[in-house]
Order: structure tokens, then C-alpha cells, then sequence
């Protein structure tokens, strides 16, 4: 069980970080293409980044319940694991307001503000680097 747990994690995170690179190369994009291509390629941004959430969501599911059956709960964890922790409540909270400010911009019928979300992608980027190299320093 623990094996399939795994691989559904590390499927989930290559779901999360490939979202996050591809949006952030389609971002670049998007300043040079005709304006007309732009809504074509900001559907396509929110798509990636729907299933980037979904395998942000996938990972807390699978990541909490292989801390529990794999080391019996966060109780002995040790600093890196709490540092990592802190990275990964920060890049929630930037995914999930990601999410309500693209919901916002389809109900409205508009893009979403793209200074704001190109900012927003930065700090989960950073979010996600460091969620990462402190769980190889915790999980060694």
C-alpha cells in the first residue's frame, strides 16, 4: 500500500510542478503572440492550472496519509519536515488564490488580472522549490 501511495504522490507532484512550468513558458508566450491567440492560450493556462490544483490537492491526500502509515504521524518529525511543511501551506494558499481569482475572471468574462497571477506563479514557484528540498533533507 504504501509503494502505491507513493507512486500516486510523485504522479501528483510531476502533475503540480509540470503545471506550474508549463503555465509559466505559456505566460511568456502570451506576450508575444498576436492578441487574438491570447484567449485561446489563457483557456489553456487555466486548464493546466485546474489540474495543477487537483494534483496539489491529490498530494496532501496521499502525503498525509503515508506520514501516518509510514512513520505513525508528524510526532517526531523532524525541523526540515516542519520548514517543508511551512512551504507547502504557503503554496496552498497561493494555488487556492489562484484558483478564486480565475474563477472570478471566467464568471466575469475576463482574464484574470496577469501581473497578479504572474506574480502569484512566481511564489508558488518558490513555494514548490522549497517544499521539495526540504523533504529530501527530511525524508533522506
Amino acid at each position: 500500500m504504501l509503494i502505491t501511495l507513493k507512486i500516486l504522490h510523485y504522479f501528483a507532484f510531476s502533475v503540480g510542478i509540470g503545471g506550474g512550468v508549463a503555465n509559466m513558458i505559456i505566460g511568456i508566450v502570451m506576450k508575444s503572440v498576436d492578441p487574438a491567440a491570447r484567449p485561446g492560450l489563457g483557456q489553456v493556462q487555466a486548464r493546466v492550472g485546474r489540474a495543477a490544483f487537483l494534483g496539489l490537492v491529490l498530494l496532501w491526500f496521499t502525503g498525509v496519509w503515508m506520514l501516518f502509515a509510514d512513520q505513525g504521524g508528524p510526532g517526531e518529525m523532524g525541523w526540515a519536515f516542519w520548514v517543508k511543511m511551512l512551504a507547502v501551506l504557503a503554496l496552498t494558499a497561493v494555488a487556492v488564490k489562484m484558483q478564486m481569482l480565475g474563477r472570478t475572471a471566467r464568471k466575469a468574462g475576463t482574464p484574470p488580472h496577469a501581473p497578479t497571477m504572474a506574480r502569484l506563479g512566481m511564489a508558488s514557484g518558490l513555494a514548490s522549490s522549497l517544499s521539495v528540498i526540504f523533504a529530501v533533507i527530511a525524508f533522506h
